[in-house]
């Protein structure tokens, strides 16, 4: 029974010791560590001392890991960064403190212990608790923060509001004055996209995502470069409209009708129009754009050639150099300082 003991514990030349002790010791992989039990990943990253001073941890690839860097360990290290300095952007701002800034730290770290460094990794169970880590940070910081943006964000939009119905009022009280009382057209607009920005922004927002929570800290620029943009967008909008270089039609409902349709209609058509506006800046937007990009022409378009019966030189094709008569200046000398070729 001893002989057969000490056979069995001899390794045979077809498995490898799970262990770093005997004959285990020399054994190496390619990339000079241990060669890992079968259904067995090594975690191929190590704690390292921090490149700055304050930093937490620095995780870091060890020394020979395996080639290539498993792709679930990568993807959780990088979660894990991602984590971390969130938490470290959220207590710089004030919005979580010191104590369970530290917990939700400590939580990352073994996280990243759990699923990058070790002889056996369990990377899915990290990746889990990560998930975790985030799912209490959001419940603890993230509606608060929602709640802080929007209320900035209304307050903007109350001011734009107002401006608009200042507008509104000056078209009814002076609509003897053209230009004034197109105002007040466009002042309702104004109106119905300030309400029109804030209600999807709110709809969007409501339901946050951890990456997401560095765009609720800025309060007091990004809300009102937001209504500011939202502004200019609906009202470019509508010009587009009243000029008949857009044509959209919700219907029943020409959208162009809030300067020019029935009277009792004006209002509640420039409104509508705003809200659909400053609901959907970006599309709205992205049209315009692709409405002037069409009317504009295309970069390196040759210039007209001008008539046969025009005078002049051809300096090129599709361009020339006019003669005075051609400008209708009869008997002019050239500008001094300026040289015909």
């Amino acid at each position: 029974m001893a002989t057969e003991a000490r056979a069995s514990a001899q390794p045979t030349g077809d498995t490898q010791p799970a262990g770093g002790a005997g004959g285990g010791a020399g054994s190496s992989s390619s990339g000079g560590g241990p060669q890992p039990q079968p259904g067995v990943t090594p975690g191929a990253y190590e704690w390292k001392e921090p490149v700055a001073e304050g930093e937490e941890f620095n995780l870091g690839l060890k020394e020979g890991h395996a080639h290539p860097v498993p792709a679930d360990q990568a993807k959780l290290s990088k979660d894990v960064y991602e984590t971390k300095n969130i938490l470290k952007l959220l207590h710089s701002e004030g919005r979580l403190v010191t104590k369970p800034y530290a917990e939700f730290i400590t939580r990352v770290k073994e996280a990243a212990s759990a699923g990058c460094i070790g002889p056996a990794v369990e990377t899915a169970l990290a990746a889990d608790a990560l998930t975790q880590i985030r799912a209490d940070v959001l419940r603890r910081v993230g509606r608060p923060l929602a709640f802080r943006y929007l209320g900035f964000l209304a307050l903007w939009g109350l001011a734009g509001a107002l401006i608009g119905l200042a507008m509104a009022a000056s078209g009814y009280y002076w609509s003897s004055v053209d230009l004034i009382q197109s105002m007040g057209h466009y002042g309702s607009v104004l109106v119905g996209a300030m309400a029109g920005a804030w209600f999807g922004v709110a709809v969007r927002r409501w339901q946050i995502a951890f990456e997401q929570l560095p765009g609720f800290l800025d309060v007091n620029y990004e809300p009102l470069i937001r209504m500011a943009f939202v502004a200019v967008v609906a009202l470019v909008f509508a010009l587009f409209l009243d000029l008949h270089v857009l044509n959209v039609q919700l219907g029943s409902v020409d959208l162009a009708g809030f300067v020019g349709g029935q009277t009792g209609k004006r209002v509640e058509t420039a409104l509508l129009l705003g809200f659909i506006a400053g609901m959907s800046e970006r599309a709205v937007s992205k049209q315009l754009t692709d409405q002037v990009g069409k009317a504009l022409p295309a970069k390196g378009a040759a210039f007209v050639s001008p008539p046969s019966s025009l005078g002049g030189r051809r300096l090129a094709e599709g361009s020339y150099w006019p003669n005075s008569a051609d400008l209708g200046i009869a008997g002019s000398r050239p500008l001094s300082g300026v040289h015909r070729p």
